[in-house]
């Protein structure tokens, strides 16, 4: 607060004057005020009110030879040598005496100009007092400077501490609270954290799939990472040849499983003609059922005593033939190699005679 001086050494300060921010008005023509006197009038007496631009006044004292008043106005006090105002700061003070009265010789008048102070208070969510702040000027940002505020925590959630309220707004803790205009209480405000594992949905992760032994049906069931509680659901089930796919939807998040019903590769390769005459061709027609496609071909040949292979001719096809002709009379065996798109490879292998005649 600051103290403004208004020395009465020359000058008078009359009504409707201005001196150091601070504006004198009268409420009747014959009151006055000069060098040296403050004239309240006669009889039913009047008023002079004192206007600071420059802050509330938060008490004024006037100093003087002689003062004789009565009757004055709620908050002036009055000595023979001094006349004396304080309370709730304002912008305007005014002095009144219903009687009238005359304050000679004035020496001085101090203007204390301040701010209004209030009292701040921080209460815990069960009304336990945790700070109060007094005197806290108008205008200033409320600060709390005591612990964390805390509460128990009950069968069903714990707590934790999220800002204030002032029974009006409630402020998170990156809100600013608002300036001080006036005596303010605080409640510490707390969000519940539920001990139900679950309170804001369940949280799967993936499923056990039970497929029927014809892949026709699938069922997907979940068990909750929380609170361990199942769920089965049917899946939607579509096949592209024999790759089945299942499909299911929970919690906003798609599942799926595969399954391959792909039949097992068999080797159905087969000679044409199982006896020639020498000289005569073999025809070996590769094929396979099952298995990945497409399916490629390899082709072999050997005497039946021997034991290393020799190529017939390169992979091809399935509906092709594979053609040797013999030259001896002999038995030959005849290896067949059926490899599918996976690299399974099943080997199939027969005997052809070659005589001299039929």
């Amino acid at each position: 607060m600051d103290d403004i001086f208004l020395n009465y050494d020359y000058g008078a300060m009359e009504s409707g004057n201005t001196i150091g921010g601070i504006t004198v008005t009268g409420s009747k023509g014959v009151n006055w005020m000069n060098t040296y006197c403050i004239d309240l009038g006669s009889g039913a007496g009047g008023s002079f009110t004192f206007t600071s631009s420059v802050g509330d006044i938060s008490s004024i004292v006037i100093s003087a030879q002689t003062i004789s008043v009565e009757g004055l106005s709620t908050g002036w006090s009055a000595t023979s040598t001094a006349l004396s105002w304080s309370g709730t700061p304002a912008a305007s003070v005014t002095l009144s005496a219903s009687s009238g009265g005359t304050i000679y010789t004035i020496s001085q008048i101090v203007f204390t100009i301040g701010t209004n102070a209030y009292t701040v208070t921080w209460n815990n969510w069960d009304g336990t007092e945790l700070e109060k702040d007094t005197d806290v000027e108008e205008g200033a940002t409320p600060a709390y400077d005591g612990v964390t505020p805390t509460k128990a925590e009950d069968n069903n959630n714990t707590y934790e501490f999220s800002g204030w309220t002032d029974g009006t707004t409630t402020y998170g803790l990156n809100d600013a609270l608002p300036s001080v205009t006036g005596d303010v209480t605080y409640t510490a405000v707390f969000e519940a954290i539920s001990k139900d594992p679950c309170a804001k949905g369940h949280s799967y992760g993936e499923p056990a799939w039970f497929w029927a032994d014809d892949l026709s049906t699938a069922k997907a069931t979940f068990v909750c990472d929380g609170c361990k509680e199942s769920t089965t659901l049917d899946a939607e089930v579509t096949n592209e040849g024999y790759i089945y796919t299942a499909k299911v939807t929970i919690g906003g998040k798609e599942y799926t499983d595969t399954q391959d019903n792909t039949p097992a590769l068999e080797n159905t390769s087969y000679a044409v003609n199982e006896s020639v005459k020498v000289g005569e061709r073999i025809e070996i027609a590769g094929s396979a059922e099952g298995g990945a496609a497409p399916v490629t071909y390899q082709y072999f040949f050997k005497r039946s005593e021997n034991t290393k292979w020799n190529t017939i001719k390169p992979a091809t096809d399935a509906g092709t033939y594979a053609k040797f002709t013999p030259t001896k009379a002999a038995s030959y065996d005849i290896k067949v190699t059926a490899t599918d798109a996976d690299g399974v490879c099943v080997s199939k292998i027969f005997t052809i005679e070659s005589v001299d005649e039929l």
